[in-house]
């Protein structure tokens, strides 16, 4: 009876451990990876980085030839790079602790610029922001801005948890401009400078933004303003060097999402493959989306997207950047270097120029070569396939000559860059990024999470800091089924 009993026992925990491993198998063979990423712009690459540090497997998937998304740098037979893409990281951009962790080599910007408005152009030359902007408004101006600027830090203290109050919230419901312009009614040159300045950073009219997000946006230049940083060999090179520390090998270029699906305990992920347009599905405990938004619609859910994720996508808007490289005569360098040496690039210009960045060449006999990042309406206009460069080029040569009389001459050639028109993301009156649907496109659907610029903000740090938020919800769930 003894030997009957431990030899049913010992036959028993065999078929035991045989079926824990059988189990065991399928668990390994039920997914291709741990996480399937859609995009290789900053968000996906950041998410991946930050996930390949705790161990958890990954495919990234991007639908180009390329890694960086908006991210590029130009290079040109003198040796000279010129940023074709992103134009630099601000102070308070989580990307900045990216770039120091990664040892890659940076340059250091004031933050403001000299500008150009109503035909004039006011030069920064002075030691500090505040002197630049005394050279700009008189006493009454000056002392106007410091007051509205003073309300802003208020309230971006207030907005540190993400978590605007009821009142706060108001703000949303009337455009930036009216805010600025009617209920602070601050003197028009003041106005104008705002404007400008914040023009840039969101690619549209500041009619076209709520109060509360042109607030939020407006952090970078309060109080004193941040500073801004630029990658010596490129901006590009922060998404290269991601993509060496996660494995190229884990990168799979042109490649296309075209479908996710929740089902139980996993998502699958169907891909094509652009060069021979063959389908392949994929399968992942989690799916991260950094597709931008211009590009979400081109993307199937099953089961299709809830009503409060889809409305957040659909009433978000846009706005848009062109770039243009200017290659100036070697003997140009009278139209941004003052009589003193001084460098007065950047130039905010209320123009079809748009933001002029340094001018910068390989040596004496080479062309200055001058970055355009163009914004706005006329960035929408030159972003339309039916302009001809040539067009275009008349256009700049004769907003050159309002800034320089002259400059147009020295001109030797033109390089453009187009993006999608629908290039950053911007929350229009009525909407924000604070507010319920976009809290709501933060949080999964089932098991695919949203990431990207879009979710957060109009810029690199809503990218990075999409993925940090994407990456700790996914380490979290995953300790809690280990436990």
């Amino acid at each position: 009876m003894i030997k009957k009993f431990f030899k049913k026992l010992f036959f028993s925990s065999l078929s035991l451990i045989i079926l824990n491993s059988s189990l065991i198998a399928i668990s390994n063979e039920y997914y291709d990876t741990d996480v399937i990423i859609a995009g290789a712009g900053l968000s996906g690459l950041t998410s991946a980085y930050k996930l390949n540090k705790k161990g958890i497997k990954f495919k990234i998937f991007e639908i180009s030839d390329r890694v960086g998304g908006r991210s590029r740098t130009a290079k040109y037979d003198n040796g000279m790079k010129v940023e074709a893409g992103l134009a630099e990281f601000w102070e308070s951009n989580p990307a900045i602790e990216l770039i120091k962790e990664l040892n890659l080599p940076t340059e250091e910007g004031q933050g403001f610029s000299s500008c150009f408005i109503n035909n004039t152009l006011y030069k920064y030359t002075q030691n500090s922001n505040e002197e630049f902007l005394k050279s700009i408004f008189n006493k009454n101006e000056f002392n106007s801005f410091l007051k509205w600027d003073r309300e802003v830090k208020i309230l971006l203290e207030k907005l540190k948890n993400r978590k605007p109050d009821k009142n706060m919230m108001k703000l949303k419901d009337i455009s930036f401009a009216d805010w600025v312009t009617k209920k602070h009614k601050l003197p028009k040159k003041v106005s104008e400078w705002i404007r400008v300045t914040i023009e840039v950073e969101i690619g549209t009219s500041w009619e076209n933004i709520s109060a509360l997000d042109g607030i939020d946006e407006w952090h970078i230049f309060n109080n004193g303003g941040e500073k801004e940083y630029h990658i010596v060999n490129g901006n590009e090179t922060l998404a290269q060097e991601l993509a060496k520390r996660v494995g190229l090998e884990n990168i799979y270029i042109k490649h296309q999402v075209v479908r996710f699906k929740n089902i139980k305990d996993a998502v699958e992920v169907e891909v094509m493959n652009n060069e021979n347009f063959e389908h392949k599905t994929y399968r992942a405990k989690y799916a991260i989306s950094t597709i931008p938004l211009f590009r979400l619609a081109e993307v199937q859910f099953e089961p299709q997207l809830p009503k409060k994720k889809y409305d957040a996508i659909k009433t978000q808007s846009w706005g848009s950047y062109f770039t243009a490289h200017v290659f100036f005569a070697p003997d140009t360098k009278k139209y941004w270097i003052d009589d003193k040496g001084q460098n007065i690039l950047p130039i905010l210009s209320d123009s079809p120029l748009g933001v002029i960045y340094s001018a910068d060449r390989k040596d004496d006999k080479s062309p200055y070569i001058v970055n355009l990042l163009i914004t706005g309406e006329y960035a929408e206009k030159f972003n339309y396939r039916g302009l001809l460069f040539d067009e275009i080029r008349n256009e700049l040569n004769l907003a050159f000559e309002k800034i320089w009389k002259g400059s147009s001459k020295k001109i030797i050639k033109y390089e453009f860059f187009r993006y999608h028109p629908r290039a950053i993301a911007a929350w229009p009156v009525g909407r924000s990024r604070f507010d319920e649907l976009s809290e709501d496109l933060r949080k999964p659907f089932g098991r695919i999470y949203f990431a990207g610029d879009f979710t957060e903000s109009s810029h690199s740090d809503g990218a990075i800091r999409s993925a940090l938020r994407v990456v700790n919800d996914i380490l979290k769930k995953e300790k809690k089924n280990e436990n």
